[in-house]
């Protein structure tokens, strides 16, 4: 049982002094999109905003998806494999194995 709890009003937790607590949209900016890259070693060249909608796609279908579900989930980048083979470069998700290389091929995030 809870021995404390803690009546602060939300707003008064956010006071954006603290990168890690900033919901402001400027957010990437405050803590450097290059340090954010390093932090889960994707390359310059792969949107941020793909790896997101890639690992929001497998955590909406239980961590596993078809390659082509989250090839159409990023088709708007320039090129939707390539995203998906850094982030793998990056340890980010994998392909399961014992799958032939197609549409089909189940993508798992790796925890």
């Amino acid at each position: 049982m809870a021995t404390f709890i803690d009546t602060t009003h939300a707003s008064a937790c956010k006071s954006g002094t603290r990168a890690d607590t900033d919901t402001s949209p400027n957010f990437l900016e405050s803590v450097g999109k290059s340090k954010l890259r390093r932090s889960i070693g994707v390359a310059e060249n792969v949107a941020l905003d793909h790896v997101y909608r890639v690992l929001r796609s497998l955590d909406e279908h239980g961590d596993r998806r078809e390659l082509g579900d989250l090839v159409d989930a990023i088709d708007d980048a320039a090129s939707p494999i390539r995203v998906i083979e850094a982030m793998i470069e990056a340890e980010l998700i994998m392909f399961t194995p014992g799958y032939a290389f197609d549409a089909a091929i189940p993508v798992e995030r790796v925890r």
